[in-house]
């Protein structure tokens, strides 16, 4: 009898335990609210601005905020200049929106939150959305950021599911190409791109 009120026992105790462990995973941390209130500002801004839909967000977040994703949808094409001037302008501005809000700072990874732990992937498709138009060769289907540098893929005419590389740069040097044309452009000149 006693040996089974011990076995019973050791259940309960079990069954409590992970009960208790398993209500502390599931419980999102604090600044898991302040990343979706900057993401939520980003995404109002970029669509309110160039019309651009959120595809995925996300990031790496295990402790802290280590990295900040997020994937956007641009029904237009693209070349390699037009894909590496929004690349650069919404990861900037996007890390500018998490530096500036003030009750996400102490779970930041680091701060100043820099732009390499900033993840702005752009899908550019087809404006006619039920239309299947293919892309040119050199329009950019698919820009992202990844090592400090800054990918361009194409459709691959072989396979629909498929990328092929067309270019890559480091970040630092596409951004001071971005920065060096800004300063070329005339003033009155629209940020839509």
């Amino acid at each position: 009898m006693l040996r089974h009120v011990n076995f019973l026992s050791v259940i309960a105790l079990i069954f409590i335990v992970s009960v208790k462990m398993n209500a502390k995973e599931s419980k999102s941390p604090d600044y898991t609210e302040y990343v979706a209130e900057v993401t939520s500002s980003f995404l109002k801004q970029t669509y309110k601005e160039y019309g651009f839909e959120c595809g995925a967000s996300g990031g790496q977040m295990p402790y802290d905020i280590e990295e900040i994703s997020i994937q956007l949808v641009a029904y237009r094409s693209a070349t390699i200049e037009q894909a590496r001037e929004l690349e650069i302008t919404l990861t900037e501005r996007f890390a500018e929106i998490i530096n500036t809000h003030e009750k996400i700072r102490p779970f930041l990874r680091e701060y100043p939150f820099p732009p390499s732990r900033v993840d702005v992937a752009i899908s550019f498709k087809n404006p006619k959305r039920k239309k299947k138009v293919p892309m040119a060769d050199d329009e950019v289907a698919f820009v992202f950021q990844a090592k400090n540098k800054i990918f361009y893929r194409a459709k691959n005419p072989s396979s629909p599911y498929v990328f092929k590389a067309i270019s890559d740069e480091p970040y630092e040097e596409a951004r001071e190409i971005v920065y060096k044309n800004a300063l070329k452009k005339p003033q009155q000149e629209p940020k839509n791109l």
